[in-house]
């Protein structure tokens, strides 16, 4: 009888664990998917400066950096972004940004980040 009681216990804490298990890994499974879909991260520096200037010396990142630059930077025109240098190690890039182009790709889910160009920092980036 002990023995029963024992081996059904047993029994019930692999299927317990199991079950966990897979709960674990179905949650890291949509954490994932929902990191490729989230919106990029705004630099507040850069929201603030647009409150005072037309635009603003920007960093942007992408989270995938194969992307052609044409790609990148396709959704833009010449009045919402001016391309200054591009990353010598690719998915990322410089130039001026206005609030109509900053608003666009604010929603652009291939986006990691948008920072605030540092004076000196950016050169060679």
């Amino acid at each position: 009888m002990k023995n029963k009681i024992l081996i059904g216990l047993i029994v019930l804490l692999v299927l317990v664990s199991g079950c966990a298990q897979n709960s674990m890994n179905s949650i890291n499974n949509s954490n994932k998917t929902a990191n490729n879909l989230s919106l990029p991260y705004i630099d507040p520096a850069v929201i603030e400066a647009l409150k005072n200037q037309s635009e603003v010396e920007v960093i942007i990142i992408f989270k995938n950096d194969n992307l052609p630059l044409e790609e990148m930077i396709g959704s833009l025109s010449p009045d919402e972004f001016r391309l200054k240098q591009t990353s010598a190690f690719g998915g990322a890039f410089e130039g001026n940004i206005t609030k109509k182009g900053l608003e666009k790709l604010k929603r652009d889910t291939r986006i990691l980040s948008i920072f605030k160009s540092k004076l000196g920092v950016a050169h060679g980036f």
